[in-house]
């Protein structure tokens, strides 16, 4: 397969089953906004200081409620301890998010629901490191993995979650757990 057609073919390969997922008769997606406090672990949290995250994302609960398809791209930025600048790091992921159905999907009553959540994926990482010798940025791209938890809960008049999920980049270093604080609608 041409290089050129490889995004497309991860674009349809990740589209056409969440459309196949929608025409079930699912409950209807919801979407969310998150930021929170990011930090590193092993070697490469040796050479970078706490950071922060950002993220969005779009959740497809399934029928019964119990689990849901998340699309979510997120962004976390470290300030590096032994360079000058930043080591950024984006991912698209997809991921599986288990739990009771009130944790998963969008409340069917108005009465308050919370409950806690596993969450799972892969994904596609992009590393933008300094490279102190050439005074320039590396970049890579490569697959990720993350798990975690965490629990949903309302406020008054909107859903929230505070998450908490461990991403490893393979075939590196890369290894952080990035704390968000979300919110649903």
């Amino acid at each position: 397969m041409s290089l050129r057609l490889m995004p497309l073919a991860g674009f349809a390969a990740v589209i056409f089953p969440v459309s196949a997922l929608l025409s079930q008769g699912s409950p209807p997606p919801t979407f969310s906004v998150a930021a929170g406090l990011s930090t590193a672990t092993g070697t490469f949290g040796s050479r970078v200081n706490a950071g922060y995250a950002l993220g969005a994302s779009a959740a497809f609960p399934q029928p019964g409620g119990a689990f849901a398809v998340r699309l979510e791209a997120a962004y976390s930025s470290f300030a590096n301890t032994d360079v000058t600048g930043n080591t950024q790091i984006t991912s698209l992921d997809v991921d599986a998010v288990f739990g009771p159905s009130n944790a998963t999907s969008r409340p069917a009553t108005g009465s308050p629901q919370s409950g806690p959540f596993l969450i799972a994926g892969v994904g596609l990482y992009n590393v933008s490191e300094p490279d102190p010798i050439y005074v320039q940025n590396d970049y890579s791209n490569d697959i990720g993995f993350n798990i975690g938890g965490g629990y949903r809960f309302e406020l008054s008049g909107f859903t929230a979650y505070l998450e908490a999920r461990y991403h490893t980049v393979s075939n590196t270093d890369y290894r952080f757990v990035p704390i968000m604080f979300g919110v649903t609608f």
